[in-house]
């Protein structure tokens, strides 16, 4: 195609490049001033990357002191490297931000010269703007590293396979190995299997006009195990048996034959698809027709890009354990389909543009509910939540920060996605280029708003900050402290500053130690309501907070002072290591 072609000659790509940055600042950047992390999985790897730091061991992650073997250690190094640098607990986050961020520059300049300039920007904005990219591009996890590798490895596999010059070919496809190298260092086999799994159906569907690459792949699977033995063969050796069959067997095959958490049913993701690429599952589903109307004219892109979003889909639906972010690395491949569709002349989409424009305008008809729904939130939740937590003290401070100059402040800037997509809703003449632009513009101007004001009002319940604070004073004295029960672990030593925390099991354990004045003990209420009395529990109850979906309680051992229960949290910043 060769549609944009004059413009891409015009005009320099570092402007594109400051506009998709700018595009992903409104979406990723204020959050990282107006919350902390949240449970569990945000402060869980900032300390693992942490502990990795100060304990000196990059091999073998640790979490609460001990091996961690649920993840490999890419993530935690570059966490802990920016920890290092200064950059604090939104050092997982920021490294999100990056890979993000290279994920859609790589999308835009790879796709610039095969549907165009503004096809190129496109396909980058429309990725960021679905539903699914968008959480976790705010969110300190390992899912948009894995989806950077995966971009890179599929991208240079699919040139790979076009490139008819030997020399480049070769060094194509090791570049190809070692990304899924760098993937499955980021999070175990699905780094290599995801984009394998593509390129090897990519390769299959265009066997006769594709380049194989022969014994170019010996070279690439050469160096992909450089890449993961690099650390696997030394992290065997410090690990020792446990650790081994821990992460080689339950951590992999386990989890894709009978999976002990996350369990879903087969159609899990059939379900979802539409939720995780809202509001693009309007446009997705035209594309994927003109696409197969097209398959042999269009660029094989396309071919790959379809390929791209299919397989992971269907690969996971396979596996027992499911969750959304697992399909993060297919986000890229939405963006270029819908791309491609748009920027295709109203001739060449035929009877499919009737739809489009019905389909355009129930996109921002459900963007601009959303939006009125986002307004209705900052109006009501300094109501809502004293009713909903009665004399929960945070109630009280999320209604004293939502004052109404900031509602107001929240309204206007919500009014003007509001705005944009009600323009869009009643444009039925506008171009496909306009709409799609419009589109994006209320998705993205959506997001300061919500994480300016409303996110800073969440971030009082769903932040476990201020109960680690109240936590540190109990034990700043130098009482014993305790974790009851299992999935604590990681969250409370990065708010309390502790590498280890001793877990008790059992509830004999609980009580042997609620017999010693000296300790100090941290579960959620229903846990201990299912090993105390409830004259027991409220004994020993020294701090009770809302954290999350749970109630988090600290008990102090019987003879220590249970009557600062009804003391006042107070937001002490925790003292870094």
């Amino acid at each position: 195609m060769d549609n944009g072609a004059t413009k891409e000659r015009t005009e320099p790509r570092w402007r594109d490049i400051i506009l998709v940055a700018a595009l992903l600042a409104l979406v990723g950047v204020p959050s990282l001033f107006t919350r902390d992390l949240w449970n569990p999985d945000e402060p869980r790897y900032m300390e693992v990357a942490i502990e990795m730091v100060v304990l000196g061991d990059y091999i073998i992650p640790h979490l609460n002191g001990e091996f961690y073997v649920e993840k490999p250690p890419m993530f935690f190094w570059l966490a802990g490297l920016l920890w290092r640098a200064g950059l604090g607990y939104n050092s997982g986050r920021i490294v999100t931000l990056a890979a993000v961020c290279g994920t859609l520059l790589l999308t835009y300049l790879f796709c610039r010269p095969r549907i165009g300039r503004d096809g190129g920007l496109l396909a980058a904005a429309i990725a960021l703007t679905c539903l699914l990219l968008l959480k976790f591009t705010t969110i300190g996890v390992l899912d948009p590293l894995l989806m950077l590798f995966a971009t890179v490895a599929l991208f240079t596999g699919y040139s790979a396979f076009q490139c008819r010059s030997r020399r480049p070919a070769l060094l194509l496809w090791v570049g190809c190995y070692v990304a899924m190298g760098l993937g499955t260092l980021t999070k175990g086999p699905v780094g290599f299997l995801v984009p394998g799994l593509v390129l090897f159906t990519y390769g299959v569907v265009n066997r006769r006009n594709a380049r194989l690459g022969g014994a170019a792949h010996a070279l690439g699977l050469a160096a992909f195990a450089a890449v993961v033995l690099a650390w696997l063969i030394p992290a065997i050796v410090a690990g020792g048996p446990e650790y081994t069959r821990t992460i080689l067997l339950k951590q992999n095959i386990g989890r894709a034959i009978r999976s002990y958490s996350h369990r879903n049913p087969f159609h899990y993701y059939l379900l979802r698809w539409p939720m995780y690429l809202f509001p693009w599952a309007f446009i997705l589903p035209l594309a994927g027709v003109a696409a197969v109307r097209r398959w042999r004219e269009a660029d094989a892109l396309i071919r790959l890009s379809v390929l791209w979003l299919v397989v992971p889909f269907v690969f996971f639906s396979f596996i027992s354990g499911k969750r959304m972010n697992y399909v993060v690395p297919a986000v890229p491949a939405a963006g270029v389909l819908c791309a491609w569709y748009i920027a295709l002349s109203p001739a060449a989409k035929g009877r499919l543009l009737r739809a489009e424009k019905r389909l355009f305008s129930a996109a921002f008809v459900c963007v601009a509910i959303l939006t009125i729904l986002l307004m209705a939130a900052v109006l009501v939740t300094p109501a809502l939540i004293p009713r909903v937590y009665p004399g929960a003290e945070f109630g009280r401070e999320i209604a004293l920060f939502l004052t109404p100059a900031r509602t107001a402040a929240a309204l206007i800037m919500l009014a003007v996605p509001l705005a944009v997509s009600l323009w869009g809703t009643f444009s039925a003449r506008a171009s496909s280029q306009r709409k799609a632009a419009a589109l994006i513009a209320a998705v993205v101007l959506a997001c300061p708003g919500t994480d300016l004001f409303l996110v800073p009002a969440a971030n009082r319940v769903k932040s476990g900050r201020q109960f680690g604070a109240a936590v540190s004073q109990h034990a700043a004295s130098g009482r014993s402290l305790y974790l009851y029960g299992d999935g604590f672990s990681g969250v409370y030593n990065l708010w309390t500053g502790r590498v280890r925390i001793p877990e008790l099991g059992t509830e004999d354990e609980l009580l042997d130690k609620l017999d010693n004045s000296n300790s100090l003990i941290v579960s959620d209420r229903k846990r201990f309501e299912k090993a105390l009395s409830a004259d027991e529990l409220a004994r020993s109850k020294v701090v009770e907070e809302h954290v999350g979906h749970r109630v988090m309680v600290l008990l102090a051992g019987r003879g220590g002072d249970a009557a600062s229960s009804s003391q006042t949290l107070q937001s002490n910043t925790v003292q870094p290591r």
